[in-house]
């Protein structure tokens, strides 16, 4: 004769804790991806730099230059 074994009835505490952990990972992992692809967002070198410079100076520097060519006739 075989004896019938009662199920346990599943734990509603570790259930809830292990789903609550489960989430806890899922967001850690998502923030620490974030963190370690922001890091890799590539800075300009120094010769971007001074080209941004001589962009920038020109940009300013146009106009002026401009005017006072059309003041001053050769």
């Amino acid at each position: 004769m075989k004896y019938k074994t009662r199920r346990r009835k599943p734990n509603r505490r570790q259930s809830l804790l292990k789903q609550l952990i489960f989430i806890f990972l899922i967001i850690l992992g998502i923030f620490a991806y974030n963190r370690n692809f922001n890091n890799q967002v590539e800075k300009p070198s120094e010769a971007q730099l001074e080209e941004i410079r001589e962009h920038k100076f020109i940009k300013e520097i146009a106009p002026l230059a401009q005017n006072h060519k059309k003041k001053v006739k050769f």
